[in-house]
């Protein structure tokens, strides 16, 4: 009787490279359709969790979640931020630098990891909050999404994935 190989579960690609077929591939292709299209709990899906031995996710805190969109003004219009990047619908998000560093990534309770890529007088005033708690700004390309979204969303937990 032939004994089955211990990858026998992947496929040989390019000779040593390795590809997961059969049901570790199902799992990883719900994983990567459940995150395009934004959901953040993936629930057991029986696949093994990395055990680095340190945590991926930072102290949570409470923000008051606004949107802005490309409309805005002259430089969102040029999807520009004020740090230089180009702002992107489901990356981009401005915050007060102070609490959040430029380039930061945060996992936003309820709509997903983001990217701090821009700021605005409003987000560091605390306006929206008035000034209690941190705002965290989510750029919407169109303005209806931005409304709905604001309308659906004002506070969340947010921690900074490390």
């Amino acid at each position: 009787m032939k004994q089955k190989s211990k990858h026998s579960q992947f496929l040989p690609i390019f000779g040593t490279a390795l590809l997961p077929c059969g049901a570790t591939m199902r799992k990883l292709s719900i994983v990567f359709l459940m995150s395009t299209m934004g959901w953040t709990s993936f629930g057991n899906l029986g696949m093994p969790l990395p055990a680095t031995g340190e945590s991926k996710i930072g102290k949570a805190i409470k923000v008051r979640l606004t949107t802005y969109h490309r409309n805005e003004d002259y430089w969102t219009r040029r999807l520009r931020s004020s740090s230089g990047y180009t702002l992107k619908e489901g990356i981009s998000v401005a915050c007060d630098p102070k609490i959040f560093d430029y380039g930061t990534k945060i996992m936003i309770e309820g709509v997903g990891v983001r990217q701090v890529h821009d700021t605005g007088t409003a987000v560091v005033a605390k306006k929206a909050s008035k000034g209690k708690l941190p705002v965290v700004d989510v750029f919407f390309l169109k303005e209806s999404s931005a409304e709905k979204f604001a309308n659906s969303h004002k506070y969340a937990q947010v921690w900074v994935v490390k």
